[in-house]
């Protein structure tokens, strides 16, 4: 009777635990964080001044060269030597012919490779790093998508509008294309802890939780990175990715303009909740998020940043720098943050102390 008992014991636990390894496996958990960390203040030194730079938009780092795109200019692309923050040159033109672009932009290296979106035009154009100035156009993407990112291996993540598009796939927040630009699959899942937040509006979500960053942190785990959550994905046995969780690092609650025939349903942030996140970066197996530190976050506003682990999002460290810099960001191979300082006469290219210290 006791063997009965203990072999049906056994099992029960066994079930147990593979419910729960299912569970972990096919659904997205979602929470909201409020850690409680070291808080640092992190010194920053002026590099180089930029004077004729204007309204940057990204900022990449590829060996010793800095890549800063910018919205305003004929040229798109401007480049700089790292380490002394001196000017090169400037490429991409802004036009409509071969080899032109629109801004925004969006310039994205992966190894040896660089691949520019062109949001207007939903183009996609890519090249060697050794041949920026030749981009050469690949295709245009569906008209679905807001936004493109090369995650490598000739792989795309695409985040969806959900305006417009099949009923089917409304909710799914993301499309895996191929390097055509074809949606091969949709996946993903919106957060859903705003106070008021209707979990089945579909415009409202992909209008409010617009996607910064995909960030590909191997090669079966994908990071997905909005104004306001971290979402982590896992490359299943059937070669798509499954939402694992869904980390929210900043509060939010938003009022809803509903969507009409020609448009959209529209958002806007409620008073009361200054944060959001503006840029991430992948270093050394950790998420470095860039958040806005006033009241009504605005592109000019000051920004601190946060560490966090890149498997769990669990705070490690928060960052809070010496003077006043804002974004865009980029992480050099010594791991110190190259971030932007305005003042009246220029923009200054400003190097913190590394991060890891």
């Amino acid at each position: 009777m006791k063997n009965i008992f203990l072999i049906n014991y056994a099992r029960c636990n066994i079930c147990y635990f593979l419910c729960l390894f299912v569970a972990g496996m096919t659904g997205c958990s979602q929470r909201t964080t409020d850690e409680i960390a070291d808080e640092v203040t992190i010194d920053f030194e002026p590099v180089a001044m930029l004077e004729q730079m204007s309204l940057p938009i990204t900022m990449d780092i590829k060996d010793d060269t800095l890549y800063i795109s910018v919205f305003h200019g004929d040229s798109l692309l401007a480049i700089y030597h790292e380490p002394t923050g001196k000017y090169i040159r400037s490429t991409i033109l802004r036009g409509n012919g071969p080899g032109d672009m629109l801004p925004p932009i969006q310039p994205m290296f992966v190894d040896d490779e660089v691949y520019v979106y062109s949001r207007p035009i939903m183009t996609m154009f890519q090249s060697d790093v050794k041949h920026i100035d030749k981009m050469q156009k690949i295709c245009v993407g569906p008209t679905m998508l807001s936004n493109i990112f090369a995650i490598g291996d000739n792989r795309f993540v695409g985040s969806l509008s959900a305006f417009g598009i099949d009923d089917k796939i409304k909710l799914d927040r993301y499309a895996m294309l191929d390097d055509s630009l074809n949606v091969i699959y949709t996946f993903g899942k919106y957060p859903s802890a705003g106070p008021n937040e209707r979990t089945d509006y579909a415009d409202a979500l992909s209008h409010f939780h617009q996607t910064n960053n995909v960030l590909c942190y191997n090669d079966s785990n994908l990071i997905t990175v909005g104004s306001r959550d971290i979402s982590f994905y896992l490359l299943g046995e059937d070669g798509r990715y499954n939402c694992r969780d869904i980390l929210i690092v900043c509060p939010y609650d938003y009022d809803v303009e509903g969507a009409t025939e020609v448009s959209s349903a529209r958002t806007r942030l409620r008073d009361g909740y200054p944060r959001s996140i503006c840029d991430a970066i992948l270093y050394d197996g950790k998420i470095i998020l860039a958040i806005y530190a006033g009241m009504s976050p605005s592109r000019d506003d000051m920004i601190y940043f946060e560490i966090r682990d890149g498997q769990t999002g669990e705070l490690i460290k928060r960052l809070t720098p010496d003077v006043e810099v804002t974004r865009p960001i980029a992480v050099n191979d010594k791991g110190e943050i190259i971030a932007l300082r305005n003042t009246e006469d220029a923009i200054t290219i400003m190097r913190s102390k590394p991060i890891m210290n």
